[in-house]
């Protein structure tokens, strides 16, 4: 009776521990590298093996402005990605596709005046022919590249919002006093709800930690999201940390893991 208490009490523990708002790193990179190096062919901190399974690959592939300490120098046209293989877009139309990609930028700086066209961005990439058509020295919204989701820190107005439609770019800006201070972003892309007809997902953008999205947006087409990286525009320089890439796993399948091994445990406890 003992042993059958003590497990009931862990279950109920586990049922109480598994929320959906529970998130999972699956992509970290505190950028400890040197300045005086480049961030191509560096690896983040941390890169879920499942990504590599599922084709990707732990190597940043970045423009020369792009550096290991994080620091963006002279960037103009280059962009930074890491390549996420099929991970992404396996998990379309199921609980797993929740992802949220998360970067601080600090102000932009770059030339004699303020300039509205000098950027640095973080965003997802949907390259249209997949992962081997990434070129870091491109710009992001132009093909091969194709961003999906840019949240963009402009140097003289704040920050702009990005969906890349079929068509050209969607763009939402949102103009706010131009500020020194570092500025953490996030975006939110769920594909939980994809059915790959009607329905491909969307987009939710998010500034500073607050808990409302800045915007919001519903994809028009089905992208596959082969990259998650950066941008840089017009001579920007500027720093880039905390990167992060985040999945909420599905409840039930995180719930079936964790209650096997609290069973596992205890048998072999008796």
């Amino acid at each position: 009776m003992k042993t059958k208490f003590h497990l009931w009490s862990l279950v109920a523990f586990t049922l109480m521990s598994v929320t959906p708002v529970g998130a999972t790193v699956i992509i970290a990179d505190s950028f400890d590298g040197s300045g005086a190096a480049s961030l191509h062919g560096t690896s983040p901190n941390i890169f879920s093996s499942a990504i590599t399974a599922a084709g990707g690959s732990a190597v940043w592939n970045a423009g020369a402005a792009f550096r290991a300490d994080g620091s963006v120098v002279n960037g103009s046209f280059v962009s930074a990605g890491l390549p996420v293989g099929s991970y992404i877009n396996d998990t379309k139309g199921n609980g797993d596709g929740l992802f949220t990609l998360t970067a601080t930028i600090a102000g932009i700086t770059g030339g004699t005046t303020a300039d509205v066209n000098r950027w640095v961005s973080v965003n997802f990439l949907s390259p249209p022919g997949g992962a081997g058509a990434f070129n870091p020295n491109n710009a992001i919204y132009n093909s091969p590249n194709r961003g999906v989701g840019i949240a963009l820190r402009r140097q003289a107005t704040g920050t702009t919002y990005f969906n890349i439609t079929p068509g050209g770019t969607g763009a939402v800006t949102t103009n706010w006093p131009t500020v020194a201070d570092d500025v953490t972003f996030s975006v939110e892309l769920d594909l939980r709800s994809w059915n790959g007809t009607t329905d491909f997902g969307s987009l939710r953008f998010f500034r500073d930690g607050s808990g409302s999205p800045e915007h919001t947006v519903a994809l028009t087409a089905d992208y596959d999201f082969t990259h998650v990286g950066f941008g840089a525009n017009m001579g920007a320089s500027s720093t880039i940390s905390d990167f992060s890439l985040t999945q909420v796993p599905e409840p039930s399948s995180s719930l079936l893991l964790l209650l096997a091994g609290s069973v596992a445990v205890l048998r072999r406890r008796r």
